[in-house]
């Protein structure tokens, strides 16, 4: 039976070496520890996440159109890459918060909501056991978590499956000094299990 709603993510693409490195730092750690999953650029995407969102399929071309609109002369994002950090035993690449990136994740969300029909994202719900008040007042609102003063934008590199080996893992990887990256490219991606981009359904190239 074809499903009715599909989770999908808004994600700003890295240029090419900040993805090679990001895939890197993947496999280095799955060399070393069990993980859920390895970027690779084909079918687990580097990526900072603007808006992940459940969409009723009848919904979909809706959503493609409204992006054309959002990102129509919508200029590069320049930001910079920090240090690693975790949220439980996902290990990210993090990203500042700059003006710019935020406005740009606030006319995302304020669009696209409406379009998900109240539905909430099916992978976040099966990511993890429980949910704060805070979050659980998100994927009332938004669907999502990490939305508006919680928006945290960040590469995940990849997600260890056991939490005592997050010392080690963050040990290993290299300090990093302040990357500066101009994001020329959002896409709409298919949404998959522990937050990875597995399909680019559509890129919009920013000016």
């Amino acid at each position: 039976m074809n499903n009715c709603h599909q989770p999908y993510d808004v994600v700003l693409l890295p240029p090419k070496d900040i993805a090679q490195e990001a895939i890197y730092l993947s496999k280095l750690i799955a060399e070393k520890f069990p993980v859920e999953f390895v970027l690779d650029g084909k079918t687990k995407y580097p990526h900072v996440t603007l808006y992940q969102l459940e969409i009723p399929d009848k919904n979909l071309d809706r959503v493609k159109n409204k992006l054309d609109r959002i990102f129509h002369k919508q200029k590069k994002i320049t930001n910079q890459l920090t240090n690693f950090s975790n949220y439980e035993t996902f290990i990210s690449w993090d990203s500042h918060k700059t003006q710019n990136l935020y406005d740009l994740h606030q006319k995302v969300v304020d669009q696209l909501n409406v379009l998900r029909d109240g539905l909430k994202v099916s992978v976040v719900l099966e990511a993890f056991d429980s949910f704060t008040h805070q979050q659980k007042q998100e994927l009332d609102k938004f669907g999502a978590i990490g939305v508006l003063q919680n928006f945290h934008p960040h590469i995940t590199i990849t997600r260890i499956k056991n939490l005592f080996d997050l010392g080690e893992v963050l040990s290993m990887l290299p300090v990093k000094k302040l990357t500066h990256v101009n994001f020329e490219k959002v896409a709409l991606g298919k949404l998959s299990t522990h937050g990875t981009v597995v399909a680019i359904l559509k890129e919009f190239n920013l000016t």
